[in-house]
């Protein structure tokens, strides 16, 4: 069996929809579990007619005894906190679907590759700071005790790219900035870790075609990136100066690296943007 063969969901998302499109133009076989489909699957399903289908959840019992090299399961119900009528979306999310889904397309030489949020750990991966890290926890170690140990776990940090609309802190920024409207920041001292769809794409083809051991693997750059620091270089960069509110109330972070390091190569693809 060629290694070309490929299950995934989540490609209505920022991560997975990009994955999506890079594994189809590398001449991969792909299925997709899809929900709801989109103007931007729809295209792809006909300019890869022999190469893409997708299928609904409901219909996932079709793929049994289907063989696929690596099933990438990017799909999530993520929340910073959940109400208690949601605990079970969660659950079915995080957890029941995937489990079903290994239970139809499960052999021996399956890779699965399953991804979460770095930022919702402390410490460590088996220290959780919420349900939606807590859920993952349990799904990684059911795989380990019931499926198989060719795993790949991948933690991310903090996502960008210059596409990206979600309200996060890069998007906000280059939002206030274009359209000269306030910048709210915590503190100056908010550090965090960015790394580019690009940089997934290619750890997973390495992983695809490299043969890398299995295990749990974090994603991020070299240097963390100041959020301040890079507020101000790229507001030097502007002739209508945007001003910077901290929001009160909220005590201030001792960041967790000493040296402050700026990261050069973020920095000037933000700085093409907004030009």
């Amino acid at each position: 069996m060629k290694l070309n063969k490929i299950l995934i969901t989540g490609t209505t998302g920022f991560i997975g929809s990009f994955l999506l499109k890079f594994f189809l133009e590398r001449n991969f076989f792909v299925v997709d579990i899809v929900r709801k489909k989109n103007k931007e699957l729809l295209k792809l399903k006909n300019k890869y007619k022999k190469s893409y289908f997708t299928i609904k959840p409901n219909e996932i019992k079709n793929l049994k005894n289907k063989k696929f090299n690596f099933f990438i399961h990017t799909a999530t119900f993520y929340k910073s906190s959940y109400k208690k009528t949601e605990i079970n979306e969660l659950l079915e999310s995080n957890i029941f679907f995937p489990i079903n889904v290994l239970k139809q397309i499960y052999h021996k030489k399956l890779r699965l590759i399953n991804f979460g949020s770095m930022m919702e750990y402390n410490k460590n991966f088996r220290d959780p700071k919420n349900a939606y890290a807590a859920s993952k926890v349990l799904f990684e170690e059911i795989t380990k005790i019931f499926f198989f140990e060719k795993f790949y776990h991948i933690k991310i940090f903090e996502t960008y790219d210059i596409r990206d609309i979600r309200p996060k802190i890069l998007p906000t920024m280059l939002y206030s900035m274009k359209n000269n409207k306030q910048f709210k920041l915590n503190n100056k001292n908010l550090e965090l870790n960015f790394i580019s769809r690009d940089n997934i794409a290619s750890f997973l083809y390495k992983i695809i075609t490299d043969n890398i051991a299995s295990g749990t693997y974090v994603l991020k750059n070299r240097t963390n990136t100041n959020i301040y620091k890079l507020f101000l270089k790229l507001n030097s960069l502007k002739k209508n100066k945007i001003k910077i509110k901290f929001k009160k109330n909220i005590k201030k972070i001792k960041p967790k690296i000493k040296s402050i390091n700026f990261n050069n190569k973020l920095f000037n693809i933000i700085k093409n943007e907004i030009r």
